[in-house]
């Protein structure tokens, strides 16, 4: 098993991004996808951010709608930005296009909205 130390000395040598998914995809192999010790230890090994990110990738590609909505509707603005810019060294691709891909319909929209105009608050209380 990885202790947390080794995580972090890990990460002073290699890029975040690489590790955290490494350490995502060892949990996803060690207790499968589904399984809650995956998720409360990837929720105990892995930074607020990249464990939203993970959730919020399972949730879009399992078209699990309502825990989706729950996850982005209830961050702030600087958390989805967070989320927004560690999203694609994890998954390879950008949060938005899985939006497109995954969703639908009103889903979408609210998705997109609360992912785009995200970055419009951000800037906002940065200039105030």
């Amino acid at each position: 098993m990885v202790n947390l130390q080794s995580i972090r000395d890990m990460e002073t040598l290699y890029d975040r991004g690489l590790l955290y998914r490494a350490v995502i995809e060892s949990c996803s192999q060690k207790f499968g996808h589904d399984n809650q010790m995956r998720y409360l230890l990837l929720h105990l090994l892995l930074p607020r951010e990249y464990y939203l990110a993970t959730l919020i990738n399972e949730y879009l590609s399992k078209n699990d709608l309502k825990h989706a909505t729950e996850q982005i509707c209830s961050l702030h603005s600087s958390e989805i930005q967070q989320i927004k810019g560690i999203y694609p060294s994890l998954f390879g691709r950008e949060l938005e296009d899985d939006i497109e891909t995954f969703t639908f319909g009103e889903h979408r929209k609210v998705y997109m909205f609360y992912v785009v105009l995200s970055c419009y608050i951000t800037l906002m209380y940065k200039h105030t």
